[in-house]
This record gives structure tokens, sequence and C-alpha cells, in this order.
């Protein structure tokens, strides 16, 4: 099976008590290639330092870091679709700031989602599921697959 990337989105605000171990726990995933997309929504802690110290400290990664720094509030749901907007991924995962992965997650999922034939035709079944519980970024994101 050729390994397909693995996008891995991550909103953040005030997320600098949590930040640490989540990362931690990505570079620790057995499964590669992955990209690390971080986008903070103008944390009020040190969230957007954390971050770029520890990118710094774990420049040896084997993935890719993106951490965008939003330039305004625009709270969790268009904080996700501003994310989405930079993934290449074949896979999407989303992620919160204060979450510990174990380190076969990606690889677990990827393969049962391969050998379950669980990947969506198309996007609109991704918009759907989304909406539940996403609806403006769903909006946002629909938008931009217009444009």
């Amino acid at each position: 099976m050729d390994k397909q990337l693995v996008s891995i989105l991550v909103p953040i605000y005030n997320g600098q008590k949590f930040l640490t171990e989540f990362l931690d726990s990505i570079k620790k995933q057995t499964y590669r290639p992955i990209e690390l997309i971080l986008r903070d929504d103008c944390s009020k802690d040190a969230s957007v330092n954390l971050c770029e110290k520890w990118k710094e400290n774990n420049a040896e990664c084997d993935f890719t870091i993106n951490l965008i720094k939003g330039e305004k509030n625009i709270g969790l749901s268009q904080n996700v679709a501003k994310l989405a907007q930079y993934a290449r991924g074949k896979f999407i995962f989303l992620a919160d700031q204060d979450d510990i992965w174990l380190k076969d997650k990606v690889l677990e999922q990827v393969e049962y989602s391969v050998v379950h034939s669980l990947a969506f035709p198309d996007i609109s079944h991704i918009l759907q599921y989304l909406s539940l519980f996403f609806p403006v970024a769903v909006n946002a994101f629909v938008v931009l697959l217009s444009l």
C-alpha cells in the first residue's frame, strides 16, 4: 500500500498548558507521511511562542509543521474552516490542542479506513457530516470550493 499523506489540523486558542504534550504525541506517531497544521486564533497566552519553540527544538522532525497566526479572533468553527484550506492530505484528522494521541492512532485509523473502504466518494458527504458540528465552517468551506 502506498502511504498517503495525512493532514492533522489543530485549532489553537489559549492552549499553552496542553500543547507540549500534544505536539510530543504527534511526533511519536508511527505513520508517515504527515503534515501538522496549527492555527492560532489570537491566543492571549504564550501558545504561539510555545509552538515556535517546540518546532525549533524539534527541527529533526520528519514531517511538515505549519503554524499560522490569525490576525483576529474568529472562533472555533471559522478557525477549522481556515485550517481546511491548508490541508493537502488524502486523509484529514482534526485534533484538539489538549489531545494526547497514542503512537499508532494515525496508522490504525488510516489502515482501518483503507481496509473498510471508508473513504468518502466526494466531499459532499464530509460537508454534510461536518455541518452537524461546525455549520459556520462548512458554509465558509463551501464558499471556498465554489470560487
